[in-house]
């Protein structure tokens, strides 16, 4: 698809001291074929032309420092403030999040893709799917996997504008504003 669909957009959530926000969105592509809104801390992998196929997904490149996120302490949650328009049917938006280790880790927009060579790097997950909203401040809990603490860990986040791949219309937009990890007093720490 190759055309940007996240602006920075004057605004955002009410009673920040933010002049702006993030909007995501979607858009047609061609012949009907729609391209979701898609914003994440890792790499964007377009690899087919069917929304569902297992070649698109979001990853994080941790070889790389700009297309992935260290991070040196398991967040209990995350926080975010979302305002979710979609064009004209009702559906779900999707933020979901990832604390790996240092492994390309890949984020598929849906878990039948997923494998055990993939699950085993992941950590701690928080995932939320929500409909439409005007602006509302969101805390998803991360859950741990049960997998090992390695020393190094990353964490990808990935906001799109429909929790289903292919799913959506159009002129859909998802506004993101202060996104933050949130850590309790006792917090986890690698081993």
């Amino acid at each position: 698809a190759g055309e940007q669909q996240v602006a920075m957009v004057e605004g955002g959530r009410p009673g920040s001291d933010g002049l702006y926000c993030a909007d995501i969105y979607s858009r047609d592509v061609m012949f009907g074929i729609l391209a979701q809104g898609n914003l994440t801390l890792g790499c964007i992998n377009a690899g087919n032309m069917s929304a569902e196929n297992a070649a698109n997904h979001n990853f994080s490149k941790v070889e790389d420092p700009a297309k992935s996120e260290t991070i040196s302490k398991i967040p209990s949650a995350i926080k975010f403030w979302v305002k979710f328009v979609p064009g004209s049917e009702s559906y779900n938006a999707r933020m979901a999040a990832t604390v790996h280790d240092a492994y390309n880790y890949i984020t598929y927009g849906s878990a039948t893709h997923d494998n055990d060579a993939n699950k085993v790097h992941a950590i701690a997950q928080a995932e939320k799917n929500f409909p439409a909203c005007e602006w509302t401040e969101m805390t998803v809990p991360f859950t741990m996997t049960g997998n090992a603490i390695g020393t190094q860990m990353y964490i990808v986040v990935n906001f799109t504008t429909n929790a289903t791949p292919g799913g959506g219309g159009s002129s859909d937009h998802l506004y993101i504003d202060d996104v933050e990890l949130v850590y309790d007093t006792e917090e986890s720490t690698p081993a």
